[in-house]
């Protein structure tokens, strides 16, 4: 099995009417699991890397790890880098056949977090890759809770729409 970009995925689920899960997966036992049952429950998936995991293992080395259990199924799957926090790891996981990638750089200021999300669609633009990007806050993720009246537990929607632009 090859990992294809998350887009494909997700517009087949939107035709068809059904979602697609991702699973943060820190090693290749991890990995043979959820594209196992994927294969056996006839569901596409996601696979996520996130930081903390490429903190432990390189994005080349993850990569390797991923595509070579990913030979053992029949499932379509994404590859996903979730919560990208620097562009040299943004890169490498390009190069490493990562098929999407989610930049978070929604703690830096505005202009920095879209001038990077554009330099990252430039680059996987003509790899395939799927670019997907953070603004604002995403509940307890950035320690707060989604629930209340806090100020910061929502994004803004006018900077939301700017920022699609």
């Amino acid at each position: 099995m090859k990992y294809i970009p998350m887009l494909e995925l997700m517009k087949k689920a939107k035709c068809g009417g059904y979602a697609v899960p991702a699973f943060a997966c820190w090693n290749a036992e991890i990995i043979s699991v959820v594209l196992r049952t994927g294969q056996e429950m006839n569901s596409p998936v996601i696979i996520m890397g996130a930081p903390v995991d490429l903190d432990e293992i390189e994005p080349e080395e993850y990569g390797k790890v991923a595509y070579a259990v990913a030979e053992q199924y029949d499932v379509p799957a994404a590859l996903l880098l979730d919560h990208g926090d620097t562009m040299e790891r943004v890169k490498r996981c390009i190069d490493s056949g990562f098929t999407s990638i989610m930049l978070d750089y929604s703690t830096r200021p505005y202009a920095e977090n879209v001038t990077a999300l554009r330099e990252v669609v430039k680059l996987a633009k003509d790899r395939g890759v799927t670019v997907e990007g953070e603004i604002g806050t995403v509940g307890q993720v950035d320690g707060i809770t989604t629930e209340g009246t806090h100020a910061n537990a929502l994004t803004d929607p006018d900077e939301a729409r700017e920022y699609v632009k």
